[in-house]
């Protein structure tokens, strides 16, 4: 269990600075 944690918060991380990286590309929300 405790790696599938790791792998959700690797995930989670990876898509956040995915998400923060296309919002800066690309700002439609602002």
């Amino acid at each position: 269990y405790l790696a599938l944690g790791k792998l959700a918060s690797l995930t989670l991380a990876k898509w956040q600075t995915m998400l923060s990286i296309n919002t800066k590309n690309l700002p439609l929300h602002r």
